[in-house]
């Protein structure tokens, strides 16, 4: 078998290879065409069209179709809700701000209280007769209870949803804030402002947790949290100026009232403008009874109770 040589000049090429001692029909078989092979061998020919038929099945079993996308979507959905994996709700619009200034608007009564209640406590103590030991008591229950419960309160909210937690505080601190108007001695507005502290115990934390999680990263969700801030120092202020005109003008208790019936309208905002998450427990019946449940053994209770002691205790020494 000689090597074959190519002889490259200016006009012409020739190509000389060994020969075989036959024609064609000796060259291997990796010499030879596709076409051929095929041709010389039938079931080759069998081999390569059902590998093709093949490599055909496995692509169109890879391209999906955008209905065939849009379709499983749904279900991907319905299975992490069904694995205990709420979806994150959008807030957007005329909705979205509606929710935020329910979430504002109830942090902004946090400090409005606490505002016209400083400015109004000498008339307060005058009216039920505190005593000069116990006047800053009504403010300083209000703080030591939002110190004891805020740890509690918000790992119920984690297990259970932010949106319950924030509808029940947000109709605790409403109630709450009416008893507080309403009462005839000291020791009922003591327990009450107390009261009023573990209602927005409850607000707080899952305030911030609506916002953050129901608006998309960006500058709406800048400008919610911006304004969720912005609520506590606005609403100080306004408790200033205006427990002082309630003070000298219809009584301290009227504050009370004002700021019971705002948070009443604020708490029918949130229930309609707040979504409910995916996998809400407290849609039903029987998802209340697991989310019961899920408080009774998914908490650690003694260490919650501990730190809440501690809080508590830090709490009263600076109040």
């Amino acid at each position: 078998m000689g090597a074959g040589t190519i002889h490259d000049g200016a006009n012409d090429i020739e190509l000389r290879s060994a020969s075989y001692g036959g024609g064609n029909d000796d060259r291997p078989a990796s010499w030879m065409s596709s076409s051929e092979a095929l041709t010389s061998s039938p079931s080759a020919a069998v081999r390569q069209g059902s590998s093709c038929d093949s490599r055909e099945d496995t692509a169109s079993s890879v391209v999906m179709t955008p209905e065939a996308a849009t379709t499983t979507l749904p279900a991907t959905q319905a299975s992490q809700a069904a694995a205990g994996k709420p979806q994150r709700p959008r807030l957007v619009g005329l909705r979205g701000a509606a929710a935020v200034a329910a979430v504002t608007g109830v942090s902004a009564l946090n400090t409005f209280n606490s505002g016209m209640l400083t400015v109004a406590l000498p008339s307060v103590a005058a009216d039920l007769r505190i005593p000069a030991g116990l006047q800053l008591w009504p403010s300083s229950a209000y703080a030591l209870a939002v110190g004891c419960a805020l740890l509690v309160l918000g790992a119920a909210a984690d297990t259970i949803g932010s949106r319950p937690v924030f509808l029940a505080g947000a109709a605790s601190f409403a109630l709450t804030t009416l008893a507080c108007g309403l009462s005839a001695n000291a020791a009922q507005l003591v327990a009450f402002r107390a009261l009023q502290g573990v209602a927005m115990a409850a607000c707080m934390p899952t305030a911030v947790s609506i916002v953050a999680t129901g608006f998309e990263p960006g500058r709406a969700r800048n400008m919610a949290l911006a304004a969720l801030g912005g609520g506590n120092p606005v609403g100080f202020a306004l408790g200033l100026v205006l427990g002082g005109v309630f003070a000298q003008t219809t009584g301290w208790r009227a504050g009370f009232f004002v700021c019971a019936a705002i948070n009443l309208a604020l708490v029918v905002v949130a229930w309609i403008a707040i979504p409910r998450a995916a996998g809400d427990l407290t849609a039903s019946r029987s998802g209340l009874a697991q989310a019961w449940a899920r408080l009774a053994k998914g908490l650690d209770w003694v260490g919650i109770s501990m730190a809440s002691v501690c809080l508590a205790l830090l709490s009263f020494v600076l109040s």
